[in-house]
């Protein structure tokens, strides 16, 4: 009985949110939506882990989408700001952001 209560928590808990966002694509501009579905799902999944090392992952993974994001907002704010830096600068500027991402977590986990 316990399993079944657990998924009427995460069905209304993930119904709740996308009604939010929903509404929120109606209110505001559609893009709005989207930033408010994403952040809370990652979130709130992190209130159904009980187990100790499974909660260490979650921080781990959380630090990294962290990471991501940072990344992506600085290359939001480069072609923001600078709007006559050509886009292929942008471009590899990710690429750079993103293999230097992705040896740090391959080095990390190495250490671990």
């Amino acid at each position: 009985m316990d399993n079944y209560i657990k998924y009427i928590e995460t069905f209304f808990l993930g119904g709740s949110i996308i009604t939010a966002s929903k509404f929120i694509s109606l209110v505001l501009p559609p893009q709005f939506a989207g930033y408010f579905a994403a952040f809370p799902i990652s979130l709130v999944s992190s209130f159904f882990i009980n187990d100790n090392k499974k909660h260490k992952f979650f921080i781990g993974t959380a630090i990294g989408g962290a990471i991501v994001s940072l990344i992506a907002l600085s290359i939001l704010a480069i072609s923001h700001f600078y709007k006559n830096l050509p886009i292929n600068y942008i471009t590899i500027f990710g690429f750079i952001m993103w293999i230097l991402l992705g040896i740090t977590v391959v080095l990390f986990n190495k250490i671990k």
